[in-house]
């Protein structure tokens, strides 16, 4: 076996799947999400896109992006067959060694978003787990969490709650593409830029998976699906003076109404924050939790 490092290409998308699906991340990918998740990710050089070959079949890649001089590693894998063979640490070496000369000082492996692949290290990922920490990635153990709605029995019904919030002067419906200017810049000055634009990469579906409140012209609430992976709920974020009025619950059950009505099963809550919140709303379980991972690369340069 001699391996061969490359630059990510598109030639390597369909590879790339077969062994993302041959890993914990198996849900609804598909080449065109996974090429909007990598190397139409304009934040991810295509210097720290890296794939491995044998024999010139691709079989591991590592996808990193550069933002504000931080470097987060996206999603790596290695093909089963493959593994045990030290293919992960020759992608690591050559990745690690390129973010130094970047000036890159410090490495994560999770999210950073926006177009993040996952919100960490899915705690069921073993042997990546069990790589990271031999090669000195560091974790607080703090974990994140996505949390899953059983869309076939949850309680969806909005008719009360909208009627009674339409008397309060609330609207909630389905934005349209004249509404993104005005709800990307309501996610950018009460939440975070990364929100704005989340709320923005609506414009890519048909219709927009993105349901609104508004109080007259003002927008004052916005929910999302499909943004962060098909199937998964957020981000989602009601003005701070009109919360506690059942805004956000209202918000939630409509983009779950969304999916149950095209047929899914189960809906996913991305990162899940309110964890109480959603679980009383729509009966949503913990699911899938993450960690995310560190490394000081100036450390390691110090040590040697």
């Amino acid at each position: 076996m001699s391996p061969t490092l490359v630059e990510l290409a598109s030639r390597h998308l369909p590879a790339m799947l077969d062994i993302l699906r041959c890993t914990v991340y198996t849900n609804s990918l598909d080449v065109e999400w996974l090429h909007y998740r990598s190397l139409g990710d304009p934040s991810c050089p295509p210097s720290l896109s890296l794939a491995v070959e044998v024999d010139g079949d691709m079989v591991g890649f590592v996808v990193c992006r550069l933002r504000n001089n931080e470097g987060a590693i996206k999603m790596f894998a290695v093909a089963p067959a493959y593994r045990r063979q030290g293919l992960a640490s020759t992608l690591f070496d050559e990745l690690e060694a390129r973010l130094r000369s970047l000036c890159v000082r410090q490495v994560t492996v999770g999210a950073l978003g926006p177009n993040y692949f996952a919100p960490g290290v899915d705690l069921r990922s073993t042997d990546a787990i069990s790589f990271l920490l031999h090669r000195g990635y560091a974790t607080d153990r703090n974990t994140r969490v996505d949390m899953v709605v059983d869309l076939q029995h949850a309680d969806l019904e909005t008719t009360q709650d909208e009627e009674r919030l339409r008397a309060d002067g609330v609207t909630i419906r389905r934005a349209n593409r004249a509404d993104l200017p005005n709800v990307a810049a309501f996610a950018l000055h009460h939440f975070s830029e990364g929100w704005r634009s989340e709320i923005l990469e609506t414009a890519r579906f048909n219709p927009l998976p993105l349901f609104i409140a508004t109080a007259g012209t003002e927008v004052i609430g916005f929910a999302a699906y499909d943004v962060t992976g098909l199937i998964r709920f957020g981000p989602t974020g009601t003005r701070p003076d009109y919360r506690r009025r059942g805004i956000g619950g209202v918000l939630l059950k409509k983009c779950l109404q969304a999916l149950r009505d095209r047929g899914e099963p189960i809906g996913e809550i991305s990162w899940a924050g309110p964890i109480g919140f959603y679980a009383r709303t729509v009966g949503a379980q913990i699911g899938k939790s993450y960690w995310l991972f560190t490394k000081n690369l100036e450390a390691e340069d110090s040590a040697g």
